[in-house]
């Protein structure tokens, strides 16, 4: 059983932003993320972009990074990338994740450079 989400819909973005909340719905009995990056257009000089996703400490609501899962550096240029979060998998740099994934989750995107612009979409599944 899976769930689809959306942190990023896609659009041209011209500044950092962070995702909306995702939240594991109470009574769901999720472990995972399977998360797929496509970017269709870039532009600027020297253009970046990093995405990492996060999860709230319920306690302080204080968002912190899950560790090692962020895309690594993105430049100029097309394409799709994929990660997978999951406790019970065997972790590979920057493609799967050994982490739990739940609770309140959100993608932290900051771009770099002069004048950057990217266009891409940033969904996945919620996996048991």
């Amino acid at each position: 059983m899976s769930r689809e989400i959306i942190f990023f819909a896609s659009a041209n973005r011209i500044a950092s932003v962070n995702s909306p909340l995702i939240r594991v719905l109470e009574g769901e009995t999720y472990r995972g993320l399977w998360l797929f990056l496509s970017i269709t257009a870039t532009d600027g000089t020297s253009e970046l972009m990093d995405i990492q996703i996060q999860r709230q400490d319920p306690a302080s609501a204080i968002w912190v990074d899950i560790p090692g899962a962020a895309f690594v550096q993105l430049t100029s240029g097309t394409g799709v990338a994929e990660m997978l979060i999951h406790p019970s998998m065997t972790a590979a740099a920057a493609v799967v994740i050994k982490e739990p994934a739940g609770g309140a989750m959100r993608a932290e995107m900051v771009l770099g450079g002069t004048s950057p612009e990217f266009t891409f979409s940033l969904g996945g599944l919620l996996l048991n």
